[in-house]
């Protein structure tokens, strides 16, 4: 009776939040109102999957801690769509290449040292493991322990995971949509394209190629707010002569003493800034401590996105709730995820929220025998559709649609192809495909005159 009172005054009015549904309840006498209703909302499948989230982000700071030694750590991020440049008669070039449109950039997390590579964007992962392993012999980097990357399908091909893993070097790949974790390389990437847009402002036509030589080299020499000093001094000991640097001959002798001293320094220089950043991250967020076992929703439009990427306004904020199988660390957990969602089930703690004790869960309903909406040839059990959300055409010809499927929650949704779904479902979402085209189309009254 009392949840019967409660659902009335939460489900039927909109939804609301605590303080107004108890204002809806004012004339009711009902022993820890405020607890039920606290636990109703909280366990309401509603307000679950599309209430907004007006907390604070949820994860402390774990900074990544530099090598003790130089270039044993490197982050490898791309600057991609830049303007095509010639590759001929370039120490960076590939046989069958003829232009360049990205730069790979290394960095070394201890010294801040970079090396920028040019390649091209259908570089495979076989081409960019060869320009990555000549541009580290070349430079004396040697191999590294640990390589530090985004989930780039370039970086999680099988050949790339074994060629390192036979040169005995770790591959360390962030979460998906959490950039901050390769924040090292993703500052780097935005120096140089500061550094590239502006010589395009000066000299519109200039090949940024040409640049790289002379831009690496003023990365390297200049001073780091993070460790003190510059790569070159974090490296040698000293700053090694340019064009703006006056001759520098140190002493021999004391040549080791300045060069560990300048690390010392270093250390405790980036330590210090880890210290700062660390304060300033956690004071926007919010702890938490999630173990195995425990069910968490998904959140929506950071990253993760339902079927045919409704808006953000309209739709549902999250999926879920799903069981964690296991915390990699205090910032990621591994999801017991649904086959049909064709997502790494490694998740940063930024898109998770915890699922109440009580929370809803989607049971997975069987078949319904009674629809035509999928049909085979077998006399199998057919499968009952809601409706269907997107449309997409593979290289050899097939179709498939995105298909809901009634009673189902979004994660279950999957890739049907349309020889296995009835003629009238593919009509009515052709129609409204076409209708929704056409009032996207802007009207004529409505273009700019000149």
């Amino acid at each position: 009776m009392i949840e019967d009172v409660i659902t009335t005054a939460h489900d039927e009015r909109s939804h609301f939040g605590i303080d107004r549904t108890l204002k809806e309840l004012r004339g009711f006498a009902i022993k820890n109102m405020t607890a039920k209703v606290t636990a109703h909302i909280a366990k309401c499948r509603s307000c679950c999957l599309g209430q907004t989230d007006r907390q604070q982000r949820m994860g402390a700071y774990m900074p990544v801690r530099p090598g003790p030694l130089p270039m044993q750590r490197i982050a490898i991020d791309f600057i991609t769509r830049l303007p095509p440049t010639t590759a001929a008669d370039s120490p960076w070039a590939l046989t069958g290449f003829d232009t360049f449109d990205q730069i790979l950039t290394i960095t070394c997390t201890a010294s801040k040292r970079s090396l920028l590579i040019p390649g091209h964007e259908t570089y495979t992962s076989e081409h960019w493991a060869q320009v990555l392993a000549r541009a580290l012999m070349m430079a004396d980097w040697g191999l590294p322990s640990i390589i530090i990357s985004d989930r780039d399908r370039k970086f999680t091909k099988p050949f790339w995971r074994g060629l390192w893993k036979a040169f005995g070097t770790k591959l360390a790949m962030t979460t998906a949509h959490h950039p901050q974790a390769d924040g090292l390389a993703e500052r780097r990437n935005q120096v140089v394209e500061t550094a590239i847009r502006l010589a395009y402002v000066e000299e519109p036509d200039r090949d940024w190629k040409l640049l790289l030589p002379a831009m690496q080299w003023n990365i390297n020499s200049t001073f780091n707010v993070g460790s003190q000093c510059s790569a070159h001094e974090y490296i040698y000991g000293f700053r090694l002569n340019g064009a703006f640097q006056a001759a520098n001959n140190p002493d021999a002798e004391t040549l080791p003493y300045m060069r560990e001293a300048v690390r010392t320094t270093a250390q405790l220089a980036m330590d210090l800034a880890a210290m700062k950043a660390k304060r300033w991250y956690d004071a926007k967020h919010r702890p938490i401590q999630l173990q195995a076992g425990d069910r968490v929703y998904l959140n929506l439009h950071h990253g993760y996105h339902l079927a045919g990427r409704p808006s953000p306004k309209w739709s549902q904020k999250r999926l879920g709730p799903f069981t964690i199988k296991r915390m990699v660390n205090d910032l990621a957990a591994e999801l017991s995820l649904p086959s049909s969602m064709k997502i790494h089930p490694v998740i940063s703690v930024q898109h998770l929220k915890p699922a109440h004790a009580g929370a809803h869960v989607d049971p997975e309903p069987g078949p319904v025998e009674a629809s035509h909406d999928v049909e085979d040839d077998e006399g199998d059990v057919h499968y009952e559709i809601e409706r269907l959300l997107d449309k997409r055409q593979l290289k050899d010809g097939t179709v498939k649609y995105k298909v809901r499927w009634k009673g189902w929650s979004p994660q279950y949704d999957q890739w049907v192809e349309s020889t296995g779904i009835s003629d009238a479902a593919i009509h009515t979402f052709e129609e409204q495909l076409a209708r929704e085209k056409k009032s996207s189309t802007p009207r004529k009254g409505n273009r700019l005159r000149r």
